[in-house]
């Protein structure tokens, strides 16, 4: 299955462990919150890690620090 990140993460499973590892970065600031909304619904342990402003990469469009 491929999804783009972008939009709505629509899936009808759960799983005992979600994890998003430096992907964020790539997406648009718009997108943030309701990916984090949406990863942490889909498990009740989540694995997250993006880049940090001002690290720098190849298209990183939103690097922040984490909150």
């Amino acid at each position: 299955m491929t999804q783009d990140l972008e939009q709505l993460i629509t899936l009808s499973e759960s799983f005992d462990l979600a994890m998003s590892h430096e992907v964020a970065e790539h997406l648009s600031a718009a997108r943030a919150k309701s990916l984090v909304a949406e990863i942490c619904a889909l498990a009740p342990v989540v694995l997250f890690g993006a880049a940090n402003s001002g690290q720098g990469g190849v298209d990183h469009m939103n690097e922040r620090w984490q909150s």
